[in-house]
């Protein structure tokens, strides 16, 4: 990555570097093999949000990282999850399998009933142009939650 000879604010050299981390890994052939894999992969870019994002990480047929994409950001404590968008980016990206993710800025790893609903609804979205949703994850300061090692996907 080449900078451009200027000053840089904060918060885009933030954004630069997260922007770098996600390629990296995407040049890299990063392979999601489980929840360490993806608490990895997603700590380089989702290391200092300060209000609640949606994304997913886009994978091939191989579980090899095709990229990483912002779905929605919200506020302090929810973010709406837009299911059509999610499908969109796997048709776009050919991509046959998705990582949703999303942290708790607050910093509680406690799953809600809505984190289990919307997990679900985009299962059975994702199931149905035939992909996988591999996990869902919650990250906070203190790591990462893991709905699929809970229990909460097929």
């Amino acid at each position: 990555m080449l900078l451009e000879n200027r000053e840089y604010t904060v918060e885009e050299l933030v954004g630069l570097i997260r922007e770098e981390s996600a390629n990296y890994f995407s040049r890299n052939k990063t392979t999601i093999k489980g929840p360490k894999d993806i608490q990895e992969y997603l700590a380089a870019i989702l290391f200092d949000r300060n209000k609640e994002q949606v994304s997913a990480v886009f994978l091939d047929n191989l579980h090899n990282v095709i990229t990483f994409r912002v779905i929605n950001d919200g506020d302090l404590t929810s973010s709406p999850v837009y299911v059509r968008k999610i499908i969109e980016y796997m048709v776009e990206l050919k991509a046959t399998a998705i990582v949703m993710c999303h942290n708790h800025p607050t910093g509680s790893a406690d799953i809600s009933n809505d984190d289990i609903q919307i997990t679900r609804k985009v299962q059975t979205a994702v199931e149905a142009i035939e992909g996988r949703l591999l996990d869902h994850v919650v990250l906070t300061s203190e790591g990462l939650t893991s709905l699929k090692e809970l229990g909460h996907l097929k």
